[in-house]
């Protein structure tokens, strides 16, 4: 199969707004609400009865009826029978009759004929009475059926992230189910002959990390790893594995083999199984031979084998791409701070630089090698700086948060 034709390096931006319209179809999927966390809802959720479903006391006091306890606001006691109690889980079964108190917990039922609790505070019990000592408000302490949801009332829309308090709220209204926008596919394909998984190394070999990092990644990204493949350079191998990938995923994700020598296979591997190429080479550093490639709704990113380079490029193209199939807006994490020292580039490429954030300030890393990981372990995001635009100390910047970040 021919080499994919060789082209300039295009910006940034230009590789960025490529992605964006790049994004797979999103997928609905129905799945129980316990599932759900951490997805993104594919239609709202109507309230299907009453929150609370029944009115209940805010408080652990007496039941009562406002008529009979009114003179206590006036600091007169009152001194009413106590005809039962009403326990979370126990309702009193009968109607609150006059002169009568029913002692209640907290969340129990308010009684038939009950319009006021009284705080256990403002009473004394003895035997078979109760003495009401102060009252402030007709209704005071008691929480309405449906006060604070009515059936029907819209509890969750399109676009909202299924958090835990959200699965809280969706439980206790009794919703079993919901349609969530489905993880994007994610398929894996991992090259070169020097990698390995093996506890002892060969000569000439190091350990596969592009495989559980990427994996790792994605699945930040809101994304599902359908395959992991690790294959050498053999173009046969390497043409079966994105074939089986493109079958099996909305996203393929190669690391390595993409740039010009004789064993990088991705590309005219990727254009012999149907791949129409779209882009080769951002003007950026690190991950300048970024490859992405479209068949049909499928795409295929294929990102640098230097660790610091792919995992760069995963963040600031696929991450978005990942979010917005989803069903995110297509976009970064991102914190504001003052630089701690000034940055400048040289040369004609933008460069994503490493930076750590505390306390307010951005501070730049000091060793940016695309295969020092050390660096991108130790950092919070990275600046994005042009060439000719040097940013002084002191400047308010825009720093991009990696998903997995925590500043």
């Amino acid at each position: 199969m021919a080499e994919v034709a060789m082209q300039e390096m295009i910006p940034v931006a230009e590789a960025v707004a490529l992605l964006r319209t790049l994004v797979p179809p999103r997928r609905r999927v129905d799945v129980a609400v316990a599932e759900a966390v951490g997805q993104v809802l594919a239609e709202g959720v109507a309230a299907p009865e009453p929150l609370p479903p029944f009115t209940n006391s805010a408080m652990d006091g007496f039941a009562v009826r406002w008529v009979d306890v009114a003179r206590a606001a006036e600091d007169e006691a009152v001194r009413l029978r106590i005809a039962g109690e009403s326990a979370a889980g126990h309702p009193f079964a009968g109607a609150v009759g006059v002169g009568e108190a029913i002692q209640i917990s907290t969340g129990a039922m308010v009684p038939e004929g009950a319009d006021t609790v009284v705080p256990v505070e403002e009473t004394v019990a003895g035997g078979a009475t109760v003495e009401i000592q102060r009252v402030t408000r007709a209704g005071q302490h008691v929480r309405a059926a449906g006060e604070e949801v009515a059936p029907g009332d819209p509890v969750a829309h399109e676009g909202d992230g299924v958090t835990p308090a959200l699965l809280g709220l969706l439980a206790t209204l009794g919703v079993e189910r919901v349609a969530v926008y489905a993880r994007p596919r994610v398929a894996i394909v991992v090259t070169g002959a020097e990698l390995t998984g093996a506890a002892h190394l060969a000569p000439g070999q190091i350990r596969d990390s592009n495989g559980p990092m990427l994996a790792a990644a994605v699945a930040a990204s809101g994304g599902e790893v359908v395959s992991l493949t690790r294959v050498g350079d053999r173009e046969e191998a390497t043409r079966e594995a994105i074939a089986e990938a493109a079958e099996a995923a909305e996203v393929v994700v190669t690391s390595g083999g993409v740039s010009v020598g004789p064993h990088d296979l991705v590309r005219p591997s990727a254009a012999a199984v149907g791949f129409e190429p779209l882009l080769w080479r951002v003007r950026q550093k690190p991950g300048k031979p970024l490859f992405v490639a479209r068949r049909e709704t499928t795409v295929l990113v294929g990102l640098p084998g230097n660790p610091v380079s792919a995992l760069s490029c995963f963040t600031h193209y696929l991450h978005p791409l990942l979010q917005a199939a989803d069903g995110r807006p297509f976009g970064w994490p991102r914190a504001t701070g003052r630089l701690a020292e000034s940055v400048a580039v040289k040369g004609d490429r933008t460069v994503l630089l490493r930076c750590r954030i505390d306390g307010g300030a951005v501070h730049p890393l000091a060793r940016q090698g695309s295969h020092m990981l050390t660096t991108i372990a130790a950092a919070d995001g990275y600046l994005v700086v042009e060439p000719d635009h040097p940013v002084a100390a002191g400047a308010e910047v825009e720093l991009f948060l990696y998903p997995w970040s925590t500043p």
